[in-house]
Parts: C-alpha cells; structure tokens; sequence
C-alpha cells in the first residue's frame, strides 16, 4: 500500500513540473502546483524511504572521514551487546593498555597498491588468538554488481548456493552441459558445451 502511494506522489511530482505539452489554465496549474506540493511534502515526511529493505543492515555515513562510528547491534544475540558502541579515536598518548587489534600497513607497500589496482587482491596475514592468512580478489564484470571472493583455510563449505557461488546459480538446478573455463593467468573465460563441442565467449542463455 506504502509503495503504491509512493508511486503515485512520484507521478503527481512530475506531472507538475513536465513541460506543458496541452494549454493549462492558471486555475489548472495552480491545482497541479498544489497536489505537486503536498506531494512532495509526503515524500519527505515519510518515516522510510520506499525503497528500505527489511533485512538489511542500515549503515548511516554523515561524515567523511568519520571521526567516530557508533555500533548499535545490541539486538543481535551472542556478540551483539558486547560489540555494540561507540569507536572514536583518540590520540595514540592517551590509551593505556594493549589495543585489542592492530591493523599495521604491508611491508612492501609499493607492490600491495599495484596488486590492488592491477588484479583486484588484497591479502591479510591474522595472528593473534586465530592464525590465518587471507587473500580477498574483488572483481566487477557488470557495472553495479561486485563479487568478492575470501580464501582462508579456516572458511568451512557452506550447505546452500547463491549469486556467490561459484556455478553463478542460486538454486543448483539440473546438471548443465556447458562448462566455464577461466584461464589462471589473465583471468579471461569461455564457454564449452561438453555435448555439442561448441566453444563460445558469450554466456549461454541456459548456462
């Protein structure tokens, strides 16, 4: 209902302020100008945007760079209250104590940044109470769709499949005779259809 009146402030907005393609009296533009008002008026007066996701984390940056970050997961079980707060920081002379993370820059920092911007990897090595190694490769084939992928012998398999996964398909679905081959080492793929010996770059239809 909220999203159906939403849309219909959008249309009354724009209708409005459209160029006038049909001659409009002034009582006629008066009464447009006034349903585009207190349309607006409601768009901006809603408690939510129409567009707000139930299950997502809302995430609010009023500043840049932020000088502090306030945590507010309380509500979550197990580490939900403990995590929950406010993070400022402070000069380095005025913490006492042993911080409970340190976040240090690599050693060799010239090759890190041409690793980021040639190939999309980022590497973390952890000590501490858990030892691992991280190596994150961030890619984006399509304008607004990024895929992450985190390798780290401590990540288990997982026991579903989505947009993530590495057969690209969500609900697994029957077995498909086209197969992904990506080369290693310029990271380009192509396509080959295991029946018919078809060898493509374009992504099948029915892939």
């Amino acid at each position: 209902m909220f999203r159906t009146g939403f849309h219909l402030c959008i249309i009354a907005v724009a209708a409005a302020y459209q160029p006038f393609k049909l001659a409009k009296t002034p009582v006629q533009v008066k009464a447009a100008n006034a349903a585009a008002t207190t349309a607006l008026a409601v768009l901006l007066s809603a408690s939510s945007p129409a567009w707000a996701s139930t299950t997502a984390a809302q995430i609010s940056l009023d500043q840049i760079p932020p000088t502090s970050i306030s945590v507010q997961i309380g509500d979550l079980p197990v580490l939900g209250k403990a995590l929950s707060g406010t993070y400022t920081k402070v000069p380095d002379g005025s913490f006492s104590g042993k911080p409970s993370i340190v976040i240090k820059s690599p050693e060799d920092k010239v090759k890190a940044v041409q690793n980021l911007a040639t190939s999309g990897r980022l590497e973390f090595d952890i000590n501490g109470k858990i030892k691992t190694h991280l190596d994150i490769d961030l890619a984006a084939d399509e304008p607004g769709v990024a895929r992450v992928r985190v390798a780290s012998e401590l990540i288990p398999k997982l026991p579903y499949k989505n947009l993530a996964s590495s057969s690209s398909s969500p609900t697994g679905g029957r077995e498909s005779a086209w197969n992904i081959v990506t080369n290693m080492g310029n990271g380009e793929s192509y396509y080959y259809n295991v029946k018919s010996g078809v060898t493509q770059y374009e992504r099948p239809d029915k892939f």
